[in-house]
């Protein structure tokens, strides 16, 4: 018996496709479901709260310093957190007294070290932060930043903020 060409090829074709489809289905799953996938999420949104963390540290007006401290405090964790909320009464005087408004930007950053079982991390941050001092002309200096992360119930939060030796600080 002779088969028709026709169907013979129509059956290799959907042979082929289903074949195809099925391998493009578990790459497609096997990628997303990758536990490198899970670190790099991880990685990011690390960096993404470092960035926000550290603009939030670096950004204050003397007009509203409970303001600019409050954000300190919703922005850290452990040791940090408890420095803030000691010195705080301390801190809005110094302010006041100044009579200073500053702005910060990120203008690069990287995670240097990330632990997913500890949920901690180290970031390095390039910023610029941008001083207004009542009096005077406002002037922007670049400083390094290194935060140290912790992963809390809220999200990741800073528990340190240094300046490496030779940066601005």
């Amino acid at each position: 018996m002779k088969r028709n060409p026709v169907v013979s090829a129509a059956a290799a074709l959907t042979i082929a496709a289903v074949v195809a489809a099925a391998w493009f289905g578990w790459s497609w799953y096997s990628a997303a479901h990758s536990s490198s996938l899970v670190y790099d999420r991880t990685r990011d949104t690390m960096l993404q709260a470092a960035d926000q963390a550290v603009i939030n540290f670096n950004t204050l007006d003397y007009k509203s310093p409970q303001t600019g401290l409050q954000l300190w405090l919703t922005s850290s964790t452990g040791s940090l957190r408890s420095q803030i909320s000691e010195e705080m009464s301390t801190e809005i005087k110094t302010i006041q007294q100044r009579k200073t408004i500053t702005t910060a930007r990120i203008l690069d950053a990287a995670v240097t070290q990330l632990d997913t079982d500890a949920g901690t991390g180290t970031v390095m941050l390039a910023v610029a932060v941008t001083v207004n001092e009542s009096g005077s002309s406002p002037f922007t200096r670049q400083e390094s930043e290194v935060g140290t992360l912790t992963d809390t119930s809220s999200g990741w939060k800073l528990s340190g903020l240094s300046y490496p030796s030779g940066s601005a600080s």
